[in-house]
């Protein structure tokens, strides 16, 4: 049966830019998906995008199969935002992108959803 996890990041005060996590566990073979983001009280209203990297230290934006940058739209404080669990499957490392600069260093929990 698949588990629910979290893992937070932070955009620093002044920053757009979140700290990177890793999706996938590197001590087994599960496959984990982020499934949904979870802002702080504090977050200035956004889109947030992601960046995607396969090596935790190269960064690319993060695309969909079709090309389109996926993006969450109008994310405000204190809300739950579902994903497209597809979206992020071939995803080993993450940043979160907001399009507005954030202040106070706002968390952002991903949640994540081993996939079987």
């Amino acid at each position: 049966m698949a588990s629910y996890y979290t893992k937070t990041v932070t955009i620093a005060d002044s920053g757009t830019v979140s700290g990177a996590v890793q999706l996938c566990d590197a001590y087994n073979d599960d496959v984990d998906s982020l499934v949904g983001v979870v802002t702080a009280a504090g977050l200035t209203t956004a889109d947030l995008t992601f960046q995607f990297s396969h090596d935790g230290t190269n960064y690319t934006a993060a695309k969909n199969a079709a090309g389109t940058a996926i993006t969450l739209s109008s994310v405000a404080a204190s809300e739950w935002r579902a994903v497209d669990p597809t979206d992020f499957l071939s995803a080993k490392y993450i940043k979160v992108v907001s399009s507005a600069t954030q202040s106070g260093g706002d968390t952002i929990t991903l949640v994540m959803r081993g996939v079987s």
